[in-house]
Parts: structure tokens; sequence; C-alpha cells
């Protein structure tokens, strides 16, 4: 090895184990995608309004979740009993430190 890659090596070798100043963090940090909110659902048919909800949201470490009938969850894969037949609009909000998305569906239970 020349003189200048064996300096180099020794210089990343005391930063890495000494530790970055922070603006060097600051330039080297990754940050994390945003979320992309996604689901589906399983209605069960023997259990009358009890459906089961697939959660297939990408980059999130939080989720919300709205049934349209005034219950939420937070639950990553919820199951939720509906008490009425009708069409509910259900909403999952996929959150992280970059922000949030929010995707919604329509669940048409049916007794």
């Amino acid at each position: 090895m020349k003189k200048y890659q064996i300096l180099n090596l020794l210089i990343l070798i005391a930063v890495i184990f000494t530790g970055c100043s922070d603006k060097w963090k600051k330039e080297f940090e990754i940050e994390p995608d945003p979320p992309i909110a996604d689901f589906s659902y399983t209605i069960m048919q023997l259990t009358p309004g009890e459906v089961i909800f697939f959660n297939h949201s990408l980059h999130a470490t939080k989720y919300l979740w709205k049934f349209g009938d005034g219950n939420t969850s937070t639950v990553a894969n919820p199951t939720h009993v509906y008490k009425e037949k009708g069409t509910y609009t259900v909403s999952l909000t996929a959150i992280n430190d970059v922000g949030f998305q929010v995707v919604n569906d329509n669940v048409t239970i049916d007794f």
C-alpha cells in the first residue's frame, strides 16, 4: 500500500472507533422512506359482522385504524366486529418519523 492509502485507512479507523462529529453524522444519516398505507380484509362468514384486517403498509412504525362506526385501533392487524348491517368507510393511517399516509376502503356488512 502507498503511504496516502495507509494514512486514509488510519483516519477512517480513527473516525469509526472515536465517533464522528455531529456535522458528519448528519451528513451521512439516512432518512427513512415515507410510509405507504395499504390493507385488505376478510369478512368472516361464521361470526356475523366480524372482519379481519390485513395491514400491507410499508415503512410504517405506527398505525391508526378508523372502522367507520366510531371505533378505532392502533394494532397492526386488527379484528373488528360490526354490530349493524351497512357500508362502512375504513381508513388506515400509516405513520413513521417522516410523515403519514392514509388509505380508505368501503366494507359492506350484510348479516
